[in-house]
């Protein structure tokens, strides 16, 4: 049986998250919040609910279904870009 040294047969595993992973996920955040937002506030103009004349708590309702939404969306995102090859730290030990 021979002895490998473990750096000629695996390459060295980089620190997750890297700053550029960070701001990636941010940014699918950030692009999560925006789409749904946009989405959920045309559908609401279509219907013809005033947007603007809302009560604090039908505010409350609308922002709490939008932020659970988006935050799904980016959670989604986020995994489905980590799980894709080439995106973000593939490499497993």
């Amino acid at each position: 049986m021979t002895t490998e040294n473990k750096s000629e047969t695996q390459p060295a595993a980089r620190r997750f998250p890297t700053w550029g992973d960070l701001g990636a996920m941010l940014g699918i955040a950030l692009a999560a919040q925006l789409l749904v937002g946009g989405v959920a506030t045309t559908i609401a103009l279509a219907l013809g609910v005033d947007v603007s004349g809302l009560t604090p708590e039908m505010q409350g309702r609308y922002l709490a279904a939008t932020y659970f939404i988006s935050m799904t969306a980016a959670l989604a995102g986020v995994l489905s870009s980590r799980l894709r090859p080439g995106s973000f730290n593939t490499e497993r030990g």
